[in-house]
């Protein structure tokens, strides 16, 4: 597996859009070349977009660099771009790597092919990147090589993997606080919390079993 801290820093390090060309040797890219505001155009990008850069690959991948001119949601800007990228080139297989300055957001999304809506897509923030978010990372350098289709499809199997991880840990912690509050009886907030916890852990193992 590649280096877990090379990953982690390059995660780290990507605070601007001059530092995201480091991402591109790591996934097997060539180096980038800037888009002008009329290419940008040529393959669907709006105003939302302050700047671009593309980056072959191998076969009919490509990297496309962004920087979001807005402080709109980043998943919902890098869905709309996967959207109008994809249609615009449906015939090849895009990697997408955002930064968001105004957030400090970094999105690694990989759309599906044209007509498809889903995006497959690792968000972060620099100041809160977990072990996880480089593990993800660690694990798409090491699914560079091969054959385009295969590779893409690799990509798009560990990011949906961490957005299934991260929307899992989301529910349960609501499930959790739920719980805690409407219980009965008389129990302080933190103990009412960790008794919950627990029987939350209770009936995931139980169902793990059943499974």
């Amino acid at each position: 597996m590649s280096s877990l801290r090379t990953a982690a820093a390059l995660l780290a390090g990507a605070k601007s859009f001059r530092e995201l060309a480091p991402f591109l040797p790591a996934l097997g890219f060539a180096e980038s070349l800037p888009l002008d505001l009329g290419d940008r155009r040529a393959i669907g990008l709006d105003r939302s977009i302050r700047r671009a850069a593309v980056a072959n690959g191998s076969g009919t991948l490509r990297a496309l660099l962004l920087e979001a001119a807005t402080d709109a949601p980043a998943r919902e800007t890098i869905t709309r771009v996967a959207s109008r990228v994809t249609a615009h080139a449906p015939h090849l297989l895009w990697l997408l790597v955002m930064v968001q300055p105004a957030s400090e957001s970094l999105v690694i999304a990989a759309p599906a092919s044209a007509g498809r809506k889903q995006v497959s897509a690792l968000l972060t923030t620099i100041a809160g990147i977990a072990p996880s978010d480089a593990e993800t990372l660690a694990a798409m350098c090491d699914a560079a090589a091969g054959a385009d289709v295969l590779v893409h499809h690799r990509w798009r199997e560990l990011l949906g993997r961490e957005a299934l991880t991260r929307r899992f840990y989301r529910e349960l912690e609501n499930v959790v606080d739920k719980l805690a509050i409407s219980a009965a009886g008389r129990v302080a907030g933190t103990a009412r919390r960790e008794l919950a916890l627990l029987c939350s852990s209770r009936i995931l193992f139980l169902a793990f079993l059943e499974a």
